[in-house]
This record gives structure tokens, sequence and C-alpha cells, in this order.
């Protein structure tokens, strides 16, 4: 009688472990496939843009942009659900402006309203918002 309890325990536990390898294999966990990429990668060299103005009409989204221009407006740091802490602000070249969404994961970057910056990043469109995201690393104040 022991055998058998002992057999279906294993077949149970057997089922139990088959489903949670099907739940990683369908969510792409065991499969290969890239879950997350990461946006600061250097394998694509940035595009040097002129000014915030030809970033917004040539609008090169998902693609590494590198750009100059003048703090216009700094926003409070924004921290997501998992605890990640990003630097926001706007530049601009006197006509238009961008926002700059930055992640202090790896240092924040001194800037005021007025100093003027050369941002590196990936140009890309969150919300109605079109912004660089970027390290705060890849912000330099000149």
């Amino acid at each position: 009688m022991n055998l058998n309890k002992d057999l279906l325990r294993l077949g149970i536990l057997a089922l139990f472990l088959a489903g949670i390898l099907g739940i990683a294999w369908a969510g792409g966990y065991l499969t290969g496939r890239t879950i997350y990429v990461n946006p600061f990668q250097d394998d694509q060299p940035a595009e040097e843009m002129g000014s915030v103005s030809q970033i917004l009409q040539e609008l090169p989204l998902d693609k590494a942009v590198s750009v100059e221009g003048m703090v216009s407006r700094i926003l409070s740091d924004y921290t997501s659900k998992k605890g990640y802490v990003y630097q926001q602000f706007y530049i601009t070249d006197g006509s238009k402006e961008v926002k700059v969404f930055c992640s202090k994961y790896k240092g924040s970057v001194d800037v005021r309203k007025s100093d003027n910056v050369s941002v590196t990043g990936t140009f890309q469109k969150y919300g109605s918002t079109y912004e660089i995201y970027t390290e705060c690393t890849n912000v330099e104040v000149i």
C-alpha cells in the first residue's frame, strides 16, 4: 500500500515540475528568447543630431542619438514600481524641447536650468511624449 502512495506522490511531483518547466519555456526563459534589451548597449553608434528640433522632425524612434541642448525644465525624480530611480528634465534648442529620462543606476548628473548639456541615448516615444532614454552617466554638462 505504501508503494502505491509513494508512486502517486512521485507522479504528482513530476506533473508539478513539468508544469513549471512548461510555464518557464512558454515565458521565454528557457528558449533563449531575449526578454529585455538593454537600451544602453554600445553596439550601435549614436546618430549625431544637430538640434532638438531636428530630432523631433526626423523622429528616429528606437535609435541611438546624440544631441546637445539647454536644460529648460527640471522635473522631480521618478521611482518605478520595482524601485529604480530616474532623473528627468527637458532640453531645448530655443525652439523645441525634448524630455531626457535617465537612469540613476550608475550615478546621477548635476544639471541646472540653463545648463548646456550633451545627451546620448535611445530616442523613443512613451505615451504621447518623445524622450531620450539613457543612463545619467551619458549626460554631460558642457
